[in-house]
């Protein structure tokens, strides 16, 4: 756990140290400075998060491959990769100190569920015809987080804009693997508190008055891709 604090504190810095570069420029001497007619100062908003494997703690793989190794079972995951494997449902609340920064907070929960499969080989028709079903249980997994968070809109042009977006917070996660009857397995859950943090490189936001929608592509707690849509009020 210390490592992926490290890891993030590093990542909050890379991302940091530019903006703030950024920001302290004056209008002449960087290009990509702007200050729009009228901006809001409060947001509300939903978002949908898709996630994958590699975008989620390893956690989730380590207690998939112990009950593997344990019960001589298959990971369907493994076996049969998706792209998509989590799908999760936000809500957050972001405050504009000017046009271009914000600062917020974002809550969530996600989830998603893995199946096993037996080993069982081709011959054994004496197994087979005792238990014919290949299934052996499901594992779930859930993720339960807080989140605080920074945005830094670093283009605008009154219809679309893109920014960058960084959060640092702490998440619940929740292991379940239900069991199999045929096996006469008991089912087995894991609770854990770990870091969470969301990097979002690049984000596209389509203004339609005092509603905004966006599409982001980001890495780990809020998915590889983050799609919503925001009311703003508070117009100055």
């Amino acid at each position: 756990m210390l490592t992926r604090c490290y890891r993030s504190i590093l990542m909050i810095i890379w991302i940091i140290i530019p903006l703030s570069v950024l920001s302290q420029n004056n209008e002449t001497s960087n290009p990509f400075k702007f200050h729009r007619e009228y901006y809001y100062r409060h947001e509300f908003g939903i978002s949908l998060g898709l996630s994958s494997d590699i975008s989620r703690h390893n956690d989730l793989k380590s207690f998939r491959k112990d009950i593997c190794q344990k019960y001589g079972l298959i990971d369907e995951i493994e076996h049969h990769p998706h792209p998509i494997q989590f799908v999760g449902v936000n809500g957050f609340y972001s405050f504009y100190s000017d046009d271009c920064i914000s600062i917020g907070l974002q809550i969530g929960i996600s989830y998603g569920e893995y199946d096993f499969l037996r080993d069982i080989p081709e011959y054994a028709d004496d197994y087979i015809a005792t238990f014919p079903v290949k299934e052996a249980g499901r594992a779930s997994s859930r993720f339960w987080y807080g989140m605080p968070f920074a945005r830094y809109t670093w283009y605008d042009n009154k219809i679309f804009s893109f920014y960058s977006r960084i959060g640092f917070g702490i998440c619940h996660q929740k292991l379940r693997y239900g069991g199999d009857i045929a096996y006469n397995i008991s089912p087995i859950e894991k609770k854990k508190y770990d870091v969470a943090y969301h990097i979002a490189p690049i984000g596209i936001s389509f203004t339609a008055g005092a509603f905004r929608f966006f599409a982001e592509a980001g890495y780990n707690t809020d998915g590889i891709l983050n799609l919503g849509a925001c009311i703003r009020l508070g117009k100055i």
